[in-house]
């Protein structure tokens, strides 16, 4: 069995607090995004769906300094972390998270 992975890289700057990329309708079987925070703290808006079950969305912390960008866990912003808590990604820190037809869940924290 030959196993076929696309990835889709998105690089972004935010300029407020709760926005997010558009990656909805991205058919690719895992999503890299890169975020980058140059004025502070950011956090996320809700997370657009998944494509389809089992796609991989990565996120990355990409600034620099001290800047963090808070991931909000819950039904409002399609996501389900551990232990019901936000995730602070620090500079260069990731989450992986996986779409499981009606969230996105977080694979290992």
């Amino acid at each position: 069995m030959l196993l076929s992975v696309i990835i889709q890289l998105t690089f972004w700057k935010k300029t407020a607090d709760n926005q997010i990329p558009n990656i909805a309708k991205n058919a690719n079987d895992v999503i890299y995004l890169r975020l980058r925070s140059t004025t502070g703290n950011w956090t996320t808006g809700a997370l657009p769906d998944g494509y389809k079950r089992g796609q991989l969305l990565i996120i990355r912390n990409s600034g620099s300094g001290a800047n963090t960008i808070t991931i909000r866990t819950g039904f409002t912003y399609n996501a389900i972390l551990y232990g019901a808590a936000n995730k602070l990604l620090s500079n260069e820190q990731a989450i992986t998270l996986i779409w499981d037809g009606s969230d996105w869940m977080a694979t290992v924290q």
